[in-house]
């Protein structure tokens, strides 16, 4: 039997070592969902930083429960910058749900102060960003991203 091993900083600390100041991570909540906005959430991690100190081990909310999910996000939120972007059920109606979820992506990163595409690396989930429209940071999609980054 496999262990689910908790996310790391396998992904950053090798994109820091290339040169990069900072790793954004980026998931996605709503695409799979019937209605509704799609809303992308990004933590930015500088070079310095060494993992998140938490009671509780940080993993895919997903695989958490309410009460860990709750403790899991202060931790973020306080030892992290944090950012969301949102695309309306009526943008997603209008140009599809890719368009919505990278556009949504596009939006979290606008609320990112101070980072620039020359010294930031971007870490997605699987298939959050479309090629076909364009990305100013570099960044790289990663199968099940958010259960083995722990930027993601």
């Amino acid at each position: 039997m496999l262990r689910d091993t908790p996310p790391n900083l396998e992904h950053e600390s090798e994109l820091f070592k290339q040169g990069f100041d900072y790793v954004v991570g980026m998931d996605e909540v709503g695409r799979g969902c019937l209605a509704g906005p799609v809303v992308v959430g990004a933590t930015i991690l500088p070079k310095e930083f060494k993992g998140f100190v938490c009671d509780v081990p940080i993993n895919d909310s997903k695989k958490l429960t309410n009460n860990k999910r709750r403790r899991v996000n202060e931790a973020i939120t306080d030892q992290a910058v944090t950012a969301t972007g949102h695309a309306t059920a009526s943008e997603i109606d209008t140009y599809g749900i890719t368009w919505a979820t990278h556009t949504a992506a596009l939006r979290a990163l606008e609320e990112l102060e101070g980072i620039c595409a020359e010294s930031t690396f971007v870490l997605t989930d699987n298939r959050l960003l479309s090629k076909e429209l364009g990305f100013p940071f570099a960044y790289d999609s990663i199968l099940k991203g958010d259960s083995s980054s722990i930027a993601i």
